[in-house]
């Protein structure tokens, strides 16, 4: 509630809505590559065999589905979160990509793709089985239900959202670590400088045992004042998030533990009703378009 007000007081209610070209741009195909993908992997690997419960196949579905789509989306989810960014100072989805193109090069568009990979994976999994089963267990028959896909596609898309809501977190710093505050700034620095005099100490210690004492003693004097200036150097010049490892480690030396359940309410507020619609809408064509189901008699209309 504290976050809606405090956005709407110091960016107005277009803030709400930063972004969204990026998401339009996007969402049709990559929801037409998702939904393919999907059926066509569950058709392949026997997911729409008889009326039991295929989780196993569905959840290889979920992961075929996963990868093809987010190739297609993560760059355009990078740019979206790039202009939610308050005072990122973009002016619109072509600004932004040219600058991000221009300043950080093409890999700036799937810098987080390995951890969208990581938290899509879980999430689709979790969520295609989730709906498959509720989908399944409130509609046995497989014939056309509205209420049922509604019901499913909501809950599934809710616990899926609550259980993955730490990546998304990691993943959230790394599209826009060049925006951060300077607190996570600190976090950054003070985790290169640990990982650094965590290396240099190992390093030192396995050579300071073929040494004599005294000539020891010096090279450690001469050496602390060489890693000194380094470590001062390296402080100042390493100042980019890479990979989830680090983006975890930052998140937890800033906020603890709570640090990782950050934005889940508005996350599964935001992700249950968007999936509601999304699978009552899809169920909806796939069935008036009469393309195959589950089940023979599926696409026959409810008596």
């Amino acid at each position: 509630g504290d976050a809606f007000v405090r956005i709407y007081r110091t960016e107005g209610v277009g803030a709400f809505f930063a972004g969204i070209r990026a998401v339009v741009l996007g969402a049709g195909p990559a929801h037409a590559v998702y939904f393919g993908s999907y059926e066509q992997a569950k058709w392949l690997l026997g997911a729409n065999e008889g009326d039991g419960h295929h989780p196993i196949a569905t959840a290889f579905s979920a992961v075929t589905a996963t990868i093809c789509h987010d190739a297609f989306m993560n760059p355009l989810d990078a740019v979206k979160q790039r202009l939610q960014v308050h005072g990122s100072g973009y002016r619109g989805v072509v600004d932004c990509v040219r600058r991000m193109k221009h300043e950080e090069g093409v890999r700036a568009f799937y810098r987080s793709f390995p951890t969208q990979l990581l938290m899509n994976v879980p999430y689709q999994c979790t969520h295609l089985v989730t709906y498959e089963f509720f989908r399944k267990t409130l509609n046995p028959s497989g014939r056309y239900d509205p209420a049922t896909h509604l019901i499913a596609g909501a809950a599934a898309g809710g616990l899926a959202a609550a259980l993955t809501n730490p990546l998304d977190v990691a993943k959230t710093l790394l599209n826009t670590q060049e925006h951060v505050d300077q607190r996570v700034l600190a976090a950054i620095s003070e985790t290169a400088a640990a990982d650094h005099n965590h290396a240099h100490s190992h390093s030192h210690a396995h050579s300071h045992n073929g040494h004599q004492c005294n000539h020891s003693h010096h090279s450690h004097n001469g050496h602390q004042s060489h890693q000194s200036h380094h470590h001062h150097g390296h402080h100042h010049n390493h100042s980019a998030v890479v990979g989830v490892k680090n983006a975890v480690r930052i998140i937890y030396r800033v906020s603890g533990p709570a640090g990782f359940f950050k934005g889940m309410a508005a996350r599964v507020m935001l992700t249950a009703p968007a999936t509601a619609i999304s699978w009552s809408v899809y169920e909806f064509f796939k069935h008036y378009l009469t393309l195959p189901d589950d089940n023979d008699d599926s696409a026959l209309p409810r008596s």
